[in-house]
């Protein structure tokens, strides 16, 4: 049932305007119909979270929103003219969800992530669409503003504010150009302290540390916000920091990030305080291309913290949350998941985290090194994510080091399985048959790397 579902969608989708169109080209058509562009940004590295988005941006509800007031295209990276923003934090590679633009390329909200609901993509094209036709300054004219004048603190402050509420990231040059021309009585203001926070300042940055300049005020504007407002500042706060210390590859600003990542987890005890530390660190010597530290670090890491966990344990754990979602919706007078609910839970399972984890592990030592002992250990942790979670991409990971350890045709069959799970879900794997092809001829290299 759920593969007739899927193909629906697809068919639908090929239906959709603009869906094999160039950016330029749906947002010259956007501009001449006066219509919004949601751009879908996909990623290659989870087909399941594509599925979810698709399933709720192909409801009929949203569908009919969609066709009368916007024009819809899907990417699988961000385009050239969005990929180096001046004034707020650039989009990661990791990035996917829907950006909402004018016909002139200006983003008029954001929603990062997929979601179950297409009600909440059609709240965010009503929102885009408001944001267009509404009379208040927009990003481009409070930018030209603030950088006609950047000690003007309620320019910086509506700057910021706009950002905000587009789903934005202000750069760390603007809220510390705020926080130094902020009246001097703001530091008393709780909502001023929180807007600082929830600008998420990096760890160190003069802003950051305006904050702490009156202790119990600062406290007290924290605690004050709900627990997930926090959580998704300190995520925030975590991603630019660790950003910025790979860019100054600046080794003692990454222990000053990663005690404060490792500390956020203080409440769920001291093992997961060092898991995070050291995920961060891997994730810094990752993004230097420290090949060396990377893989000694790696070994260590996975192997004392992801290969020494039960998979049944965790399975069962996945198993018996699922059993009380479907009771509470049974309670609802719901009967059972629908597909997207299904598939949303299935990325939020303990067993798709750990599966993710070591499959990123696994696949970021297969990329950095042909040694057998480095590659050995990634056989392990590929054979171990396939146990947690099978997705074509984890499948593929651990085919291609099959292949690259010598086990050729036990690699074919793995391909072979992830090609085949992708086209059970309706989704071409162009990638992976080259690969499967290059194994099937013996070649030495089956990809790039």
């Amino acid at each position: 049932m759920q593969y007739r579902i899927a193909l629906l969608i697809c068919c639908c989708l090929k239906l959709i305007p603009g869906f094999s169109q160039t950016f330029d080209e749906v947002c010259e058509q956007a501009k001449k119909e006066d219509k919004i562009v949601m751009l879908v940004v996909e990623t290659d590295k989870c087909s399941q979270c594509n599925e979810v988005g698709r399933i709720g941006l192909s409801d009929p509800t949203a569908k009919r929103m969609i066709d009368a007031n916007a024009k819809l295209l899907f990417v699988s990276k961000i385009p050239e003219p969005l990929s180096n923003p001046n004034l707020f934090f650039s989009f990661q590679d990791k990035f996917f969800g829907v950006i909402y633009l004018d016909g002139d390329k200006n983003i008029l909200s954001l929603y990062s992530g997929i979601s179950t609901s297409h009600q909440t993509y059609i709240d965010k094209l009503e929102e885009a669409i408001k944001e267009k036709k509404s009379k208040s300054p927009g990003i481009a004219k409070l930018s030209n503003e603030y950088y006609g004048n950047k000690n003007n603190f309620k320019i910086a402050y509506s700057l910021i504010e706009k950002m905000l509420e587009m789903g934005l990231e202000p750069q760390q040059g603007i809220i510390d150009d705020l926080t130094q021309v902020a009246p001097a009585d703001s530091i008393n203001s709780v909502t001023f302290l929180q807007f600082i926070y929830k600008a998420a300042p990096e760890v160190g940055s003069y802003s950051e540390r305006y904050g702490q300049k009156n202790y119990d005020n600062s406290q007290m504007a924290w605690w004050r916000m709900s627990l997930n407002t926090r959580i998704s500042i300190n995520a925030r706060i975590h991603q630019k920091s660790l950003k910025k210390a790979i860019i100054n590859k600046d080794r003692n600003y990454l222990y000053q990030v990663s005690y404060m990542i490792s500390n956020a987890f203080r409440p769920s005890g001291a093992q997961a305080m060092q898991v995070a530390q050291q995920a961060t660190v891997l994730e810094y010597y990752k993004g230097t291309n420290d090949t060396a530290l990377y893989l000694t670090y790696a070994a260590t890491h996975f192997d004392n913290f992801f290969m020494t966990i039960s998979v049944d344990s965790i399975l069962k754990i996945d198993s018996i949350n699922k059993e009380k979602l479907i009771k509470s919706f049974s309670n609802k007078n719901k009967q059972g998941l629908s597909v997207a609910e299904e598939k949303s839970f299935i990325l939020q399972t303990l067993g798709m985290k750990y599966a993710s984890a070591l499959n990123d592990g696994a696949w970021t030592t297969y990329t950095f090194t042909k040694e057998k002992n480095y590659l050995s250990n990634a056989l392990r942790w590929a054979k171990r994510a396939n146990e947690f979670f099978e997705t074509p991409e984890i499948m593929d990971t651990y085919a291609r080091i099959l292949y690259k350890t010598n086990n050729k045709s036990l690699a074919i069959e793995w391909e072979n399985r992830a090609i085949d799970l992708k086209k059970r879900r309706n989704i071409s794997a162009p990638e992976y048959e080259k690969v499967l092809e290059a194994m099937k001829n013996g070649s030495d290299k089956i990809d790039e790397y």
